[in-house]
């Protein structure tokens, strides 16, 4: 279940009041928020036009989705999670394709040589330099 406030939002145990994350930094107040059909996402809406997206699990911000000059009441995920439908207290509606990565594993790998400064190493993350030839796509 997720619970909205003013500039937070809480992910609460189904049938208790335990919070297991919250989403925190959020500029506005929440008004409306929505799981992902997996549980793996919650799309927020806030007073300040943004749609953003959180990992339900860590609370970590994902992607901020829109960002317009009006309150958006309410977010959901399609049926797929490959868009977010928003609606506006103007009432508009609009879809919204999700920013996510849909490459090869291949330029999967690519990236993560060339941003991510970790690599795991027996179960643990350990540290590494980063790659900087891997920055500049072939």
């Amino acid at each position: 279940m997720v619970t909205t406030g003013r500039r937070s939002a809480k992910i609460l145990r189904a049938g208790s009041r335990e919070v297991l994350a919250v989403l925190a930094g959020i500029p506005s107040d929440v008004l409306g928020a929505a799981f992902s059909h997996d549980g793996e996402l919650v799309v927020t809406a806030g007073s300040d036009g943004a749609a953003r997206i959180w990992d339900s699990h860590s609370g970590d911000l994902v992607a901020l989705v829109e960002q317009s000059d009006r309150d958006l009441q309410s977010a959901v995920f399609s049926p797929d999670d490959r868009r977010v439908l928003t609606a506006g207290a103007d009432a508009s509606a609009i879809a919204w394709d999700l920013p996510f990565f849909n490459g090869s594993l291949a330029e999967l790998s690519r990236v993560v040589r060339c941003r991510v400064p970790y690599r795991v190493e027996g179960g643990r993350a350990a540290a590494r330099p980063l790659d900087p030839s891997a920055c500049v796509a072939p």
